[in-house]
């Protein structure tokens, strides 16, 4: 097979046939190899910027980290400036959770109208998908949902206590 790539991107997968590579194209002769296309981690807890490069050197071109933190933010900017190498980052809002959260440096919420400022605080600091936790009340969760619908932004996490699986599905909850 050939695989014809554009910039970063697959451009084609056709049957090789000798004569048909495109001129000037790098030839990489994978007889007798495997290709695949990259992994994603869907679930890190990831801090260390020392060994992000090990990501992608073993295939793991992506990772969705569950808990963002402005160095994560920083870390995407200076991968797109290409002073750092590292997977793609999908990039967790802090974790935001119920009054009473149950770990030190969760967001913590207690109301309808400070999980939608959550909601929004969280996309103005650039979070891709919004991350809920265990002790989020009924009217903060479904203000979390109804503030992602329409700040676009997905919400995923723990389903919590005061929420059942179907109502968090029917909510528009993303897998988690």
């Amino acid at each position: 097979m050939m695989v014809t790539i554009a910039e970063t991107k697959i451009a084609g997968i056709e049957r090789y046939s000798k004569g048909r590579v495109p001129n000037g194209a790098r030839v990489v002769d994978g007889r007798g190899k495997f290709l695949i296309p990259g992994l994603w981690d869907m679930r890190a807890h990831w801090n260390d910027e020392r060994y992000l490069p090990l990501f992608t050197a073993n295939g793991v071109t992506g990772i969705r980290l569950m808990w963002g933190y402005d160095e994560h933010q920083q870390w995407r900017k200076r991968m797109k400036d290409g002073a750092l190498v590292g997977p793609r980052l999908s990039i967790a809002s802090p974790i935001i959770d119920g009054a009473n959260p149950v770990f030190k440096g969760f967001v913590a919420v207690g109301s309808a109208s400070e999980a939608r400022e959550a909601v929004r605080k969280s996309r103005r600091g650039g979070a891709d998908f919004i991350r809920i936790y265990s002790m989020l009340s009924r009217e903060a969760y479904f203000a979390i949902a109804d503030e992602s619908r329409k700040e676009a932004v997905p919400f995923a996490g723990h389903v919590p206590i005061a929420i059942s699986l179907t109502e968090a599905s029917d909510a528009g909850a993303a897998q988690r």
